[in-house]
């Protein structure tokens, strides 16, 4: 095409996704109508529509500033534009859906806007005919079939049109969409050839009676994908042969890159690296290198470009009861042994089952997903019903099977809890795992803790318990004394003491709490490679006492976060979590040097996957772990800016509101900031449901 000198493609988001788009690098062009932020390669550019402006979020058809698309475009030095566009087809008999169309008139009842604001030119919305002649030419000898002819009726949006709408459309037009006139008057006013090749994806609202709704609309987007990518390559060959890079097609096909401002991958520690991306595979990472270099290596089935971002591994909640979020708010401002007797053991003896305990696992799962949790380790009954909810979900988990001396809604006593545990650890899958968990020594006797010792070594699997969390339970232990708060052992001394008397203080212990313990204790754990999970919240707020995270962590041991349960924190939000770890880890120390950012953010990622047996499968960025991985903005004006450095903005000034997106086995799980797995009315709705039950079970007591 003798005329062709560099061509600009304007498109959605199914072009972006194009294999051919990924060697391109970002250029920022400012126009007098704004600054844009384009794809260059030697011979052509792309402009994604919808997240087009420097610094914004994605923008709906009719709020696309298209003033500065085509002037960045010009400016650019581009000859020609081709505008690649998803549509609905008004005419299913003649245009059905999956179709390519060149169209070749314009039905628009609005003016098209113009490149001087405020006034809308005289010119006419049409296309250039020897571009649109030698587009079909290419297309039809690839075997692309496209429909040579059909006229494009633009809406105003955001809306789909109601069915009378679509009816009159359809005796003016074939095709409907949102945008396209605006493009083709600023071209001609910008003295740059301009075409539509239209990608027909779904049936306009009203037509054969099947109404139109988003889902619909992006399922007929995924599928035509392969289309667009094919017709992208054809159009490119065509107008300027060669411009496709034989680089590109030797790459390795991937399911996701992920590009971030910055990377964290926490290990090795207190590492930032800075315009890198991570490569993800069947789950996996497989790469980690400069973004400038991932397009001589790789082409992305999915590509994210995180400009204001840090990329880093999810957070791992070590300890916590998710299915207790029902009952968060129920009963504050309590001593611990008060709060269990008085409420939280009479709500759940009258009302967990596994309804109710998935329904509070549901929402647990999605506050720690929303927040950037990508694992937790939870303690709780009917194991069986959560370990197939988490994996409904999509989340990692450790699950505790419980074991306690007393009876519960779950089990009638020891014999049956072992059964219970041994029957649901053989359901185990790639996200799910399991612990023995007896809940507490003052719960849980020596008999059945030697049980637990044994079973565990035999299965390889963690023992998680409460420990040390009261100086009632370590003094009235010590002391031989009949107390509720004591332990169940006829050995008068501190409960760690006795775990250790009984061979139970090894790398398999998981200790949640430990806000009592002596210098001794920690040379104990740091001899048996034992772990403490730190859960300061929670421990403030029933008044517990302080874990003694700087002794612990210079003495060796591995401490990581958990949040506890929602009902005594009362949320499971692991980023406040690792900032109260270390603000309070430096008051109890009293030194400002210790746990420092970059070890709080170990102690929340990867410092629980180790406590968990997962250290060699998730808690930190490295080629050949599992692609558990969250993304949190830091360019935010209100809360996080200027960064100097990015980890210690991350630990200390970003929030969970600051995570936008996060990925487990490198399934993308939150989708910038909205839950992709969840029904949100229909969690809502079990929410209010198991309300009124605890409600009934147990009123709120006024004043």
């Amino acid at each position: 095409w003798n005329f062709m000198a560099s061509l600009g493609i304007i498109g959605g988001t199914s072009v972006f996704k194009s294999s051919i788009f990924q060697s391109l690098q970002p250029v920022t062009v400012d126009t007098p109508h704004g600054a844009v932020e384009l794809l260059s390669g030697d011979k052509f550019a792309f402009v994604q529509r919808h997240h087009a402006e420097v610094g914004g979020e994605y923008r709906q058809p009719h709020l696309i500033n298209k003033r500065s698309l085509v002037a960045a475009l010009k400016k650019h030095g581009v000859s020609a534009v081709v505008g690649v566009f998803s549509v609905g087809t008004l005419k299913p008999d003649t245009i059905p859906v999956g179709s390519v169309v060149i169209a070749d008139d314009f039905f628009c009842p609005s003016d098209p806007i113009s490149m001087v604001q405020d006034y809308s030119a005289h010119v006419v919305p049409t296309f250039n005919q020897e571009l649109r002649d030698k587009v079909v030419s290419a297309l039809s000898a690839a075997g692309c079939n496209p429909v040579t002819s059909g006229t494009y009726a633009q809406t105003f949006g955001p809306r789909f049109e109601t069915k009378s709408e679509i009816r009159f459309l359809a005796q003016h037009a074939d095709l409907v969409g949102m945008t396209g006139a605006h493009e083709a008057v600023l071209c001609q006013e910008l003295g740059l050839p301009f075409i539509m090749v239209c990608f027909v994806d779904n049936l306009c609202n009203g037509i054969q009676d099947s109404g139109l709704s988003v889902e619909k609309f992006k399922q007929g987007v995924s599928e035509n994908q392969p289309m667009v990518d094919k017709v992208i390559r054809v159009v490119l060959e065509a107008a300027l042969p060669g411009c496709i890079s034989a680089s590109i097609e030797k790459c390795e096909v991937v399911d996701t890159i992920v590009h971030a401002k910055w990377i964290v991958p926490v290990e090795p520690k207190n590492v930032v690296l800075e315009d890198h991306a991570v490569v993800v595979n069947k789950g996996v990472i497989l790469d980690i290198l400069p973004s400038a270099s991932v397009s001589h290596k790789y082409i992305g089935s999915a590509v994210h470009r995180l400009k204001d971002h840090v990329l880093a591994p999810g957070l791992v909640n070590a300890h916590t009861h998710a299915s207790m979020t029902l009952m968060r708010g129920k009963c504050d401002d309590k001593p611990l042994m008060e709060w269990l007797t008085t409420e939280i053991w009479p709500i759940e003896g009258a009302l967990v089952a596994p309804d109710f305990v998935v329904a509070g696992l549901r929402l647990g799962m999605a506050e720690m997903v929303r927040g950037g949790t990508t694992c937790f380790n939870d303690m709780y009954f009917f194991s069986d019903s959560l370990a197939k909810a988490v994996d409904e979900f999509g989340m990692r988990a450790v699950l505790g099977l419980v074991v306690l001396d007393f009876p519960s809604a779950y089990a009638k006593g020891g014999d049956e809890y072992f059964a219970k545990g041994l029957e649901v650890a053989k359901k185990g899958s790639d996200l799910v795992s399991f612990a023995w968990a007896p809940h507490a020594p003052y719960t849980c006797g020596d008999d059945n803790l030697m049980r637990i010792k044994e079973l565990a070594d035999e299965m390889n699997t963690p023992i998680h318990i409460h420990l040390h969390e009261t100086a009632d339970e370590c003094n009235h232990s010590e002391a031989g004394a009949e107390s509720p708060a004591a332990h169940r052992s006829p050995h008068a001394m501190r409960p760690a003491a006795n775990l250790k008397r009984m061979g139970l203080m090894t790398q398999r212990l998981v200790a949640a709490h430990m806000t009592h313990c002596t210098d001794d204790e920690v040379a104990m754990f740091a001899e048996a490679k034992a772990n403490v999970v730190h859960c300061p919240t929670s421990n403030l707020k029933l008044a517990s006492g302080f874990c003694p995270v700087a002794k612990l962590a210079a003495g060796g041991v591995n401490v990581a976060i958990g949040t506890d349960g929602a009902s005594s924190n009362n949320s499971l939000d692991m980023m406040a979590e690792m900032k109260t770890a270390a603000v309070l880890a430096k008051a109890v120390a009293s030194d400002a040097t210790a746990v420092d950012a970059a070890t709080a953010l170990q102690m929340a990622t990867l410092n629980g996957a180790r406590a968990l047996g997962l250290g060699d499968k998730t808690g930190s960025l490295v080629k050949g772990k599992q692609a558990d991985m969250m993304a949190v903005k830091l360019e935010d004006v209100w809360a996080t800016t200027p960064v100097y450095n990015a980890i210690s903005t991350l630990v200390y000034a970003a929030n969970r509101d600051s995570v936008s997106d996060v990925w487990i086995s490198g399934k993308h799980l939150l989708q910038s900031g909205k839950l992709v797995t969840v029904d949100v009315a229909d969690l809502k709705a079990a929410v209010a449901f198991h309300k009124a039950k605890v409600l009934e079970v147990c009123p709120m007591k006024t004043a």
